[in-house]
């Protein structure tokens, strides 16, 4: 539960420029990145709870990763300019010792709770969390664009279409259909009535925030500033949207506004779900494009993409 302290110190920092809060957040950042670590789930992944010694509190494997990744990979941008390795790489190692080879996934779904051997933590804990899971597209994204590598996005998009398609409900709560909260990640995933009464996802409503910013796929050399030149913010413990600044990224009616996007390479954007009909950088017609990728130039530019 760390995360949600970090978040705390990098929006007042970001509020505040203040010297001290970005000291204390160091200091509290290289804490969790020891603390929290465990070299016996898996061979080394976070774990869910530890006391402020670093000692494990219980015994089970921290399953928001998609929203503490999120939460590390902009922390590092902000107060280390992303060159923080111990972060990047503890954050690779967990995603990859987690979800790409399914140690934590049951059935393309994430448990709320395991043992550090991978089965469920108790009765009530084969359940996912949806509303926390709907946040993996902004860790597993951002992973894929610090590392360049889309296995990670890959993944989640496979998670969040099962969420979508499984947690969409309603005949049995004598409602109108809709998205409810938790799941089990058995067949025949019935509503986990051991853990809470069924209510509806609330948080469903803040998907398309996450799938756009999942649906934009920067190579390694490119960077898109989103919001005070980082990825979106990521806000709030597991309840919140993403923000960011519509000046600088904004979809509406087919049309990709990017106003500050920097390096060469390329922006791929095969699942925005459309094909790319005109390109303009810096106001100016762009031809160096095809179907769905765009070429970017050196150099910082502004990319207006117009899809059919």
């Amino acid at each position: 539960m760390g995360g949600a302290y970090i978040r705390g110190l990098t929006l007042a920092y970001q509020l505040t420029n203040d010297k001290h809060i970005k000291n204390i957040a160091k200091l509290y950042i290289n804490a969790v990145l020891n603390g929290t670590w465990d070299t016996q789930i898996n061979g080394g992944a976070f774990r869910y709870v530890s006391s402020v010694e670093g000692k494990p509190i219980m015994q089970t494997v921290e399953i928001m990763h998609g929203l503490f990744l999120g939460t590390l990979l902009e922390a590092n941008d902000i107060f280390y300019n992303g060159q923080n390795t111990d972060i990047l790489n503890k954050c690779i190692i967990n995603a990859n010792h987690t979800i790409i080879d399914d140690f934590d996934v049951k059935n393309h779904m994430i448990p709320h709770q395991l043992y550090k051997t991978g089965k469920y933590y108790k009765n009530d804990s084969d359940s996912e969390l949806g509303y926390a899971v709907l946040q993996y597209p902004v860790g597993y994204g951002s992973l894929s664009n610090a590392t360049g590598d889309n296995k990670y996005r890959d993944k989640d998009n496979t998670i969040i279409k099962v969420l979508v398609n499984r947690f969409k409900k309603g005949d049995n709560i004598n409602s109108p259909k809709g998205f409810v909260n938790i799941l089990e990640t058995q067949p025949p995933y019935n509503y986990e009535m051991d853990y809470s009464k069924p209510v509806w996802m609330v948080e469903s409503l803040y998907l398309p925030s996450y799938l756009l910013f999942n649906s934009i796929h920067p190579s390694k050399t490119v960077k898109i500033n989103w919001y005070k030149g980082t990825n979106p913010g990521v806000f709030g413990l597991v309840c919140d949207m993403p923000y960011w600044d519509l000046d600088k990224v904004q979809f509406k009616n087919k049309i990709l506004t990017l106003n500050e996007v920097n390096g060469k390479g390329d922006i791929d954007l095969i699942d925005m779900g459309y094909i790319i009909n005109k390109v303009y950088v810096d106001g100016k017609l762009y031809n160096n494009h095809n179907l769905t990728i765009v070429h970017t130039l050196s150099g910082t530019h502004s990319y207006r993409i117009i899809f059919h």
